[in-house]
């Protein structure tokens, strides 16, 4: 949201954290949980001009850059979730 409401920010790398995820939560929680945010975040960027998707900002690791980058690195760490998933699927399907 700061890259559509600011002049070129700069957006640091977010490291993930592992002491945030409780895994006590069922599965079913989490996967809600990401609907949600996936909801939100869809319906955001639902609402940009064409020109939004071209704003300018710096990215720590990744440097200059665009929105609509930023968003295709969205997609494509997404992608990689759920491949992994597929993967975990379908090692449990061969040991059933």
């Amino acid at each position: 949201k700061r890259v559509v409401t600011q002049e070129n920010p700069y957006e640091p790398f977010i490291h993930p954290d592992p002491s945030a995820h409780d895994l006590s939560r069922p599965l079913a929680e989490l996967y809600e949980a990401f609907v949600r945010r996936r909801d939100a975040t869809i319906g955001f960027l639902s609402g940009l001009s064409q020109r939004d998707w071209g704003r300018p900002l710096v990215h720590e690791t990744i440097g200059p850059t665009r929105l609509r980058d930023q968003v295709q690195e969205l997609v494509a760490h997404d992608n990689v979730h759920l491949e992994q998933i597929v993967g975990i699927r379908e090692a449990m399907e061969r040991r059933a």
